[in-house]
């Protein structure tokens, strides 16, 4: 189980150097760094160009699944409702086409060092598709020892089967997209949180010695309050995640 630091301990120079708003850590490069004077063809060069020599360097790769069950009002991701149910399967499909094409452009020989599957919600995907994308990753780039692989689900919909299929799947991290647990709070955004359904993930996992889960918070939402929010806090700290994001409305 994760050793939370001392709150009332903590460095205020720390907190103040940490207080501001950073990068979104699944674009990179970030927006930002972005221009028109970097084209496709000059990004063509770069990639082929991490292809050259004996041991190129191993690969971190992102994979966006966009869908949801239903759109959160919240949302600033590229995500969209699901459609028909057959569209998430299908997606998992145009994926591996995809994958070859990388496959074609960077050769054999490389391997993966960092997977991580964000969106939407990856779990649209079920178990069946995501067990068939995962193996063709790992053939056209095998993990290293000790690759990092990680995966972003919305806890209420998912399952213990569904959880120990990611576990098979050598998923080290995943990220709970809690927002708040106040029910008045997720009303208003499109949400619903049970901290009951969270902690019996919570405690599936920790029996199977897996305690890398971090949880997804947003400040800011409608109906949200010091108070409401110290509430959902404490619920947090009582199931002991293992890390925190923090993000504003």
């Amino acid at each position: 189980m994760s050793d939370w630091p001392d709150l009332d301990r903590m460095d205020p120079e720390l907190v103040r150097r940490y207080d501001q708003r950073g990068p979104r850590y699944t674009s990179y490069p970030t927006a930002p760094h972005f221009s028109k004077g970097f084209d496709s063809e000059a990004l063509l060069g770069r990639i082929r160009g991490t292809s050259a020599g004996a041991a190129p360097p191993a690969l971190s790769i992102y994979l966006h699944v966009p869908y949801c069950p239903q759109k959160c009002l919240y949302c600033g991701c590229h995500s969209v409702a699901i459609g028909c149910p057959e569209e998430p399967a299908s997606y998992a499909e145009a994926l591996k086409q995809e994958l070859e094409l990388w496959l074609g452009l960077l050769g054999p020989g490389r391997r993966q060092a960092q997977l991580a599957f964000g969106g939407g919600s990856p779990s649209t995907l079920g178990a069946e598709a995501l067990q068939g994308l995962v193996a063709a990753l790992d053939r056209a780039f095998p993990p290293e020892p000790g690759a990092e692989r990680s995966l972003e689900l919305d806890p209420g919909r998912v399952d213990e089967t569904y959880l120990g299929v990611l576990l098979d799947l050598g998923f080290t991290r995943l990220s709970f997209g809690i927002q708040d647990f106040e029910p008045e709070v997720l009303k208003k955004v499109g949400r619903r949180e049970d901290p009951a359904t969270v902690s019996r993930h919570l405690g599936y996992l920790r029996s199977r010695g897996f305690d890398a889960v971090s949880f997804d918070l947003m400040l800011g939402l409608p109906s949200q309050s010091v108070e409401t929010l110290r509430g959902t806090l404490e619920k947090v700290v009582s199931l002991r995640p293992s890390r925190l994001a923090l993000f504003p409305y």
